[in-house]
């Protein structure tokens, strides 16, 4: 075989072998894009999946804050009906000693020996009131000050020589009281008025 019939031959086989390497190469890429639209279906599952765990998280999430507010909600509205329930409870009981309390106080004031067995056990009795009341929450209303119309029923006056007291009680006919702020009886009182202010207005009206 001459030496350009060699050369010839190997040219064939080469071109003979190249298509095989280009399919090869094509078979490869064709392989290497599907593992990436493999790996990118795989990654946008993912994804979702994500997304959709990240969706019930913040659903748990909102859900729980609900309960612990619905919850706080609850025990508030639990210990304002206690509240409420037990500041009922306690009126009515003071409503209920307070006219007991009213007679026990007549007898004491209708008992000339204080030294005798009556008096000393109907004021042990009514001692006994007064600190069920005091325990209760109830506070005697106070009348050593100036008439005060929000706590102090006015049954009438009283004429006073001190012309500072104008405006006082003068004299209480009734204890009230009150529990937690509320009036549960006002205290019958009679109103100081300065006789000195009548005097002067009857000079005034003759002169």
């Amino acid at each position: 075989m001459s030496q350009e019939e060699n050369k010839r031959q190997k040219s064939l086989f080469a071109a003979k072998d190249l298509p095989d390497d280009d399919e090869k190469m094509r078979r490869d890429l064709e392989d290497l894009r599907q593992y990436i639209n493999d790996r990118e279906a795989e990654q946008k599952e993912l994804l979702g999946k994500i997304e959709a765990l990240e969706k019930e998280r913040d659903e748990l999430r909102n859900e729980a804050a609900r309960a612990k507010a619905d919850y706080r909600n609850y025990r508030a509205r639990v210990e304002r009906d206690q509240e409420r329930d037990r500041k009922l409870a306690a009126e009515r009981a003071v409503e209920t000693l307070i006219p007991v309390l009213d007679n026990l106080d007549r007898v004491v004031g209708a008992v000339t020996d204080k030294e005798s067995p009556i008096f000393k056990g109907v004021a042990m009795v009514r001692n006994q009131f007064v600190a069920a009341l005091t325990e209760l929450g109830a506070e005697c209303i106070g009348t050593d000050c100036v008439f005060d119309p929000a706590c102090h029923e006015a049954i009438g006056q009283a004429d006073v020589d001190d012309p500072q007291k104008e405006g006082w009680v003068a004299q209480v006919f009734q204890e009230g009281y009150r529990l937690a702020g509320k009036i549960i009886r006002p205290a019958k009182v009679l109103v100081a008025r300065y006789a000195g202010s009548e005097a002067a207005d009857s000079k005034k009206a003759e002169d």
